[in-house]
């Protein structure tokens, strides 16, 4: 199939599959499309496995429409009540440190990540790991914590008020 085609497009499935519909059952195929439809790492199979189509070496797990569907604000306070789970990832100087909020909603699960990172680093890292912490820190999606290393006082006291 041609590397710019519809993977989903039944009308040119015949082109990497000549039997289909012959010996190939065009029940299991749409079948697998469906599959396909739902899910990144088997949309990568089909193209590859069925559909004959060159696909990337790593592919998303979570298709950045879905990943943003997902996406509602979320304020803390209205997870009251709720299974919280938390994690923190500690780090000095070379990476971020991370906090994350889960909570069970019975099915679902609600996250918030808080991120921090040295400011007097951020344009030497910006630079060395080619990612814009800089412009991350001044949109708020980060916290760069002042000095050469995050500052726990801060992270602590953030991770206290966070889970009272």
């Amino acid at each position: 199939m041609p590397a710019d085609a519809d993977p989903f497009d039944e009308k040119l499935w015949h082109l990497a599959n000549p039997a289909l519909g012959d010996f190939k059952s065009m029940k299991h195929m749409k079948s697998l499309a469906h599959k396909a439809a739902r899910s990144p790492s088997a949309l990568a199979a089909f193209k590859a496995l069925e559909l004959n189509m060159r696909v990337d070496a790593v592919e998303a797990l979570i298709n950045s429409g879905d990943w943003r569907a997902c996406h509602q604000p979320l304020n803390a306070e209205d997870m009251r009540g709720y299974p919280l789970y938390c994690s923190l990832d500690l780090s000095s100087r070379r990476d971020l440190t991370a906090f994350v909020m889960a909570w069970d909603l019975g099915g679902r699960v609600a996250t918030k990540s808080y991120f921090w990172t040295p400011k007097d680093l951020l344009a030497e890292r910006s630079k060395v790991d080619g990612a814009k912490y800089q412009e991350w820190s001044d949109a708020g999606h980060m916290k760069a914590t002042e000095g050469k290393t995050v500052g726990y006082d801060y992270v602590v006291r953030f991770v206290a008020a966070s889970i009272e």
